[in-house]
């Protein structure tokens, strides 16, 4: 009687193909439908924040720094937008406008132009004075 040689380890390889393939599979899926992953991501922390969802504008970053006691002073950088049309597609070389309130009270209009990915950056930084406590929020 003969024993038969046995091979080892082809079911890792086989393992190992299958991962390749789904990776390259999501990457495919995330190529064609990223900008969308984005939009559905920054209008859910959106809505957690007390944001509208059936705007054409989600505001997707800012720094803040807030200084006073009294009469507070708020210097607002780096804000960033998405624009989208009505179904969430992202919108190039198109204008966003919000109202910066201070305490429910308009203080001042900022705008700012959509790049290739939809993504509006607002110059800045802008300041804002109001009484404490300050609370700002973005209408647009």
């Amino acid at each position: 009687m003969t024993k038969k040689n046995k091979e080892e380890g082809q079911g890792l390889v086989e393992y190992a193909l299958v991962l390749v393939l789904v990776a390259l599979a999501v990457m495919l899926v995330l190529s064609l439908l990223g900008s969308r992953v984005v939009l559905a991501y920054a209008q859910v922390i959106a809505g957690l924040n007390g944001d509208t969802l059936d705007d054409n504008a989600v505001m997707l970053s800012s720094d803040m720094d807030v200084s006073g006691s009294n009469v507070c002073t708020a210097t607002i950088s780096n804000i960033s937008f998405i624009v989208t049309d009505s179904e969430g597609n992202p919108l190039t070389n198109q204008s966003v406008t919000a109202t910066i309130l201070a305490n429910g009270s308009a203080d001042q209009t900022i705008t700012g132009t959509a790049n290739g990915s939809g993504v509006a950056t607002v110059a800045g930084p802008i300041s804002v004075t109001a009484s404490c406590p300050l609370k700002i929020t973005l209408s647009d």
